[in-house]
């Protein structure tokens, strides 16, 4: 029977707590980065004394970066890159579809518009008063057919 190492313990932990899944998901781009970096300083043969003077920064942070003891801050990153010849692009996780978006506001406005003409359709109305005359037999109505004031 195979024993669990402690990197299996943490992705069980991982898969039953967010703010660990996020933390672990961050982990592994900050590794990937870091694989980029070290790949690119091999193919350009760069040591990491080399690559630690045209940063301005020590050959022990470069070590320490590289085996994943420290994480860089994002200037040290960027002094990095710059000297490997390397671009940092930064793009969106997810992408926003403002077609979907531009839809329902139409439809919005199509549903607003429907309502408000139906509204003032209902403008003519007939209003009939059935009242008493003065006198006990005297019974008249009034009819009014016309347009009313629809209320603000």
């Amino acid at each position: 029977m195979k024993k669990d190492t402690i990197l299996d313990f943490i992705e069980k932990l991982e898969q039953n707590n967010e703010t660990l899944k996020k933390w672990g998901e961050l982990y592994k781009i900050e590794e990937d980065i870091i694989s980029s970096l070290i790949k690119s300083r091999k193919e350009k043969g760069l040591s990491q004394k080399n690559l630690a003077k045209l940063t301005n920064l020590k050959q022990p942070a470069i070590a320490r970066i590289e085996s994943g003891a420290h994480s860089p801050q994002l200037n040290t990153l960027i002094k990095i890159a710059d000297a490997l010849e390397l671009r940092i692009n930064l793009k969106p996780v997810h992408e926003i579809d403002f077609d979907i978006y531009l839809d329902q506001y139409k439809k919005i406005l199509s549903d607003f518009n429907n309502v408000y003409e139906n509204y003032t359709n209902r403008a003519t109305t007939q209003c009939i008063i059935y009242t008493k005359g003065g006198n006990n037999n005297d019974n008249i109505t009034y009819q009014y057919t016309g347009n009313e004031a629809l209320p603000a």
